[in-house]
């Protein structure tokens, strides 16, 4: 970064950094059997990392003559909220629960993957002034007015958009809310009781309604056979009621909230419901917040406390209501004070720092009326600031400014991919998520997927006419697509518009389709099959671009003698060849195979170009534990059972339903090497082993998956990665 040219030229990419005759400074030399050694041992033991083969895959890049595929793998620590259609979640959280979710951006839900963890890295924490904060790899692109920036080229001046709105779960009471909240600004959780205190004009309005809502709460919790409820304790000469309760710091204790824990906002509120959280930021301003300020100099709502971690956390909820505050640090240093004693005089205390959490301007009226205070004096004093603004308060943008960016050490980061608009909400922080596609910068992919199932008749034969048939439709359409598309930054607009024009054509059901013909995938008739209708899809996909090309006007970057020059075009027969040269090709890029989760949920298939992942399995929900068939499966199983009086025994099952466990991690691969041939850009495959499968073994399978073509392999061990479903085994 001492390089003036620095911030203008380099890329991220060390070759053209060379290319400019600079000299990089060489911090460290790895040996590269060490780092070898290091990737397989990690992948065998957790699933991670994947591996990209980038050499091959820019050599094999169609576009190599005008661009160039960034594979930078970008990610948050396990500590990051991640807002969900369960309530803001731990990326953490997440990555153990192993299964797909719904991730909420500013009120509207998108399906994303499950998290996944992509190694150990350096991390940087992102601060703005206002206070927000995330921790992030250098290279993870925050969304800024400007549009997406990677963090280390984020300067002072950028504002980064945050969002706002919907990280709400379903469970958890507006009353629930509030006891927590109030515990944690004016309560205390020593030994085994919980205690919340009220002063002054508190003590008649609120310490009788907070003993009936806590009376309610620990309802049940008592150990012993009579029943009784929470009272307040009044204590006069200190003008002050107590109210306490030892089941009520049982259960504060299973909402995440200790003795240890108290200055951050429980797991439980995070993840509960839109009244849940109103509950708790209504008890906690109004047991430790005030109103402040004039009209004049501007009324704000504040709430002081000693854990900056408790302010970053609350900030984070008061997002969800789409309410911005700011967080001032240090508003009084730590040192000697001069306090009450308790005994009518005073004494010397050593206090703490304290920092304030304020909201004003336009997001002081959204507080009023979504939060607002428990005290008919404060809440009322509040709305009368606010009534006598002329003009009403000025309009915030719901922005952050960068402050800075600063190295936070070494650790485990993570990331997801959301469907559709491909961002989520990182601490109320907008930012990218990582791709399943390598892609250039600005790069974007517009996907479809081919329902192969649905292609086989009752006979077991697929049509193959029609697969080309709707492989030729498919391009047009998405074709179509790109130019109607809504493009929010200006750089993928010009990068698809005026540069690729790339689609991604896949398919997904393959596992089912192979059922359906009765072949047992991974075998050497699926790899014949496969071979047959990938290349169908390919040359299919590519006589429907050549077309549209002649109809309307090839890609903008096209450039016939370098294109055809490409790895890829090269393998192409060679009508099609002809035709790129005579007539150019609407699309730079056409195939991709991805994981289509999501979509194959919906279609009611099996994913991607996977093999059912297990015909029987357990799913563990709220409502308990279910055994579930696959529906192929099912159906074989219910005929199998009517025709003998009896379930199948396992051995019974015919050979074609084979699970992604049974097949060896060779079949996955030679699968996958298969339909790479016909694939120029990427594939979306998880490669499933035994558990006793070894490191040594992990090595011999990358290096098949090398020499077979293949750009990368996702490697799972069974055992790895423990999860919600889990196999039934025979015993």
């Amino acid at each position: 970064k001492d390089d003036p040219d620095y911030d203008t030229k380099w890329d991220g990419i060390m070759q053209h950094w060379l290319d400019l005759g600079k000299k990089p400074k060489v911090v460290k030399t790895i040996k590269a059997r060490s780092l070898w050694d290091l990737i397989c041992q990690a992948a065998w033991r957790s699933a991670e990392p994947g591996l990209v083969f980038m050499e091959r895959y820019n050599k094999q890049h169609s576009n190599y003559y005008f661009n160039y595929i960034n594979c930078v793998n970008p990610c948050v620590t396990g500590d990051t909220l991640v807002a969900t259609s369960d309530g803001l979640k731990y990326m953490r959280q997440l990555y153990e629960e192993n299964t797909p979710f719904t991730a909420i951006v500013n009120g509207k839900a998108y399906l994303s993957t499950a998290v996944k963890k992509t190694g150990v890295k350096p991390v940087f924490r992102l601060k703005t002034h206002e206070g927000y904060e995330l921790r992030l790899t250098r290279d993870h692109k925050v969304v800024t007015l400007d549009g997406p920036k990677a963090a280390e080229k984020l300067t002072p001046s950028d504002k980064i958009v945050l969002t706002s709105g919907g990280g709400f779960g379903k469970n958890g009471s507006l009353e629930e809310g509030q006891v927590l909240g109030w515990l944690v600004g004016d309560g205390s959780m020593k030994k085994d009781v919980a205690t919340l205190y009220f002063y002054h004009d508190e003590k008649k309005e609120l310490a009788p309604k907070f003993a009936t809502m806590v009376s309610q709460l620990v309802a049940g919790e008592q150990v012993v056979a009579r029943s009784y409820s929470v009272t307040p304790q009044y204590v006069e000469k200190e003008n002050k009621a107590v109210v306490e309760s030892v089941r009520l710091w049982r259960i504060a204790q299973r909402y995440g909230l200790t003795h240890a824990n108290e200055y951050l906002v429980p797991k439980a509120v995070l993840a509960g419901s839109e009244m849940m959280q109103r509950g708790y930021l209504q008890g906690l301003f109004s047991s430790d917040g005030h109103v402040a300020g004039t009209p004049e100099k501007g009324v704000s709502a504040r709430l002081t406390s000693i854990s900056k971690a408790l302010l970053i956390d609350v900030q984070r909820l008061l997002l969800n209501f789409g309410i911005m505050s700011r967080i001032y640090e240090n508003r009084r240093a730590d040192g000697i004070r001069k306090l009450p004693n308790g005994k009518g005089a005073y004494a010397d205390y050593h206090c703490q720092a304290y920092h304030d959490l304020v909201i004003s301007k336009s997001d002081l009226v959204a507080f009023a009326g979504l939060i607002g205070f428990l005290q008919k004096a404060k809440q009322e004093k509040l709305r009368s600031l606010l009534s006598r603004y002329t003009r009403g308060p000025y309009r915030q943008q719901l922005v952050a400014t960068v402050k800075e960016l600063e190295p936070d050490g070494i650790e485990e980061v993570f990331d997801i991919t959301v469907s559709e608009i491909h961002q989520f909400s990182a601490n109320g922080l907008l930012v990218l998520n990582c791709g399943e596609e390598g892609l250039p910068a600005w790069g974007v992919c517009n996907l479809s997927s081919i329902n192969l199932a649905a292609l086989v008749n009752e006979k077991g034969e697929m049509d193959y006419k029609l697969l080309a048939k709707i492989a030729k439709i498919s391009v047009r359409f998405q074709d179509n697509i790109i130019d109607q598309d809504v493009y929010v930054f200006p750089g993928i607009r010009e990068t698809q518009l005026n540069g690729e024009r790339r689609i991604g054509l896949g398919t997904m059901g393959l596992g089912d389709a192979l059922i359906k013909m009765g072949i047992r995938y991974g075998s050497e008739e699926s790899i014949v099959v496969c071979d047959k209708i990938y290349k169908i899809i390919r040359d299919a996909a590519f006589e429907a671009s050549v077309e549209t090309a002649r109809d309307k006007k090839p890609f903008p970057k096209f450039n016939a003698e370098k294109y055809l020059k490409g790895y890829f075009i090269k393998q192409l027969p060679e009508h099609i060849r002809a035709g790129i040269k005579k007539q150019g090709i609407r699309n730079s890029v056409l195939l991709m195979q991805a994981p289509t989760g999501s979509t194959s949920l919906l279609s009611g298939t099996s994913s991607g170009i996977e093999p059912v992942y297990e015909f029987e399995f357990i799913r563990r929900d709220r409502l308990g534990e279910h055994i579930l068939r696959h529906p192929l499966y099912d159906a074989w199983f219910a005929d199998f059972k009517a025709k003998n009086g009896r379930n199948p025994k396992p051995e019974e099952r015919p050979s074609y339903f084979v699970s992604a466990n049974d097949l060896t991690p060779e079949d996955h691969v030679k699968v996958q090497a298969v339909i790479q041939k016909y694939v120029d850009a990427s594939i979306s495959k998880t490669v499933n082993a035994p558990n006793a499968h070894t490191v040594e073994d992990v090595k011999k399978l990358y290096m098949m998956a090398y020499d077979l073509g293949c750009k990368g392999v996702t490697y799972m061990r069974e055992g790895s990665r423990a999860g919600v479903l889990e196999r039934i085994t025979e015993k």
